[in-house]
């Protein structure tokens, strides 16, 4: 749900995100997600 507007990499392994955070509310998953589209940027910006 909160990937859905994100553009997402065809590598990213949802099956495998959703077993490594099985225990994770709402708003983690969120953090998850935004703090994953802060990391590419930030390597784009490096590159």
């Amino acid at each position: 749900i909160h990937s859905r507007k994100m553009n997402v990499h065809p590598d990213v392994n949802f099956e495998e995100l959703a077993r490594s955070t099985d225990d994770f509310n709402g708003a983690q998953l969120k953090a998850v997600c935004v703090e994953a589209g802060m990391l590419a940027l930030r390597r784009d910006a490096t590159e």
